[in-house]
């Protein structure tokens, strides 16, 4: 190969990287608004899916109640992951109400309902209305529910849950470590709970020590908060799981 065509070669090789460098920026915007975009025409394209099946079920005289019902909690749901969470929660409240009417007795529908409807609330950061949804699963699953059953971890889950944001997001040092406190109970008692179970879950346990952790380091307890984050830490890398120390 001559001189002459190493040249060319070497001027081609060196264009080509001065375009791949210079328009690599440009192509990353670019594809994070395609992505971006072809999620919001997704949902739409979902929801206008599910106001057709409104429209069927509505003119469906064989339509069951609970039909009806699932389709409107699947607007919700669409509504809530493209944040309206406000429209979400007023169909989730109508919802509720027909499902409550629709079974008095104990019904996992209506339980699924009022937990969406919780975190539904909490990211509105009505937190009042999130604790009563969440309170009346508890009461609800305490009632009719084995003392072991892994659904009661979860609702003891969430309350902490609730509870830490409760206290994370007011200015008063006294409210703050009673919701703190109050967490700290739920996750407890949670725990008790997980420990009853003859198959429980890890990732469930690790997620309290964790929630632990975090109640007890706005407490100011540095000891405990340790050895909670520790526990949680421990359960993780069973899991295979990588939590980075918050601290850090």
């Amino acid at each position: 190969m001559v001189r002459r065509d190493v040249i060319k070669i070497c001027f081609v090789m060196v264009v080509l990287l001065w375009l791949t460098v210079g328009l690599m920026p440009r192509r990353f915007v670019a594809m994070q608004n395609l992505a971006a975009n072809y999620y919001d025409r997704q949902m739409s394209l979902q929801e206008y899916r599910i106001h057709k099946e409104e429209k069927q079920l509505a003119e469906n005289k064989n339509a069951t109640e609970e039909e009806k019902l699932e389709s409107l909690e699947t607007l919700a749901k669409n509504l809530w992951a493209t944040f309206r969470a406000e429209d979400a929660s007023h169909i989730l409240e109508n919802v509720r109400l027909r499902r409550e009417n629709l079974n008095p007795n104990y019904n996992q529908k209506l339980i699924n309902t009022l937990i969406l409807l919780g975190a539904v609330y909490r990211d509105m950061n009505q937190l009042i209305p999130s604790a009563e949804c969440y309170e009346k699963v508890w009461n609800l699953d305490k009632e009719n529910l084995p003392s072991d059953d892994s659904r009661l971890v979860r609702d003891q889950t969430n309350m902490a849950m609730l509870d830490f944001v409760r206290g994370d997001s007011d200015s008063d040092e006294q409210v703050r470590h009673r919701f703190f406190e109050s967490a700290i109970e739920h996750i407890k008692l949670a725990k008790q709970i997980w420990h009853k179970q003859k198959e429980p879950d890890t990732a469930a346990l690790a997620n309290l020590f964790y929630y632990e952790y975090l109640c007890y380091r706005e407490l100011g307890d540095n000891k405990a908060s340790r050895q909670a984050y520790g526990e949680s830490k421990y359960l993780n890398r069973l899991l295979k799981r990588d939590y980075s120390p918050p601290w850090t």
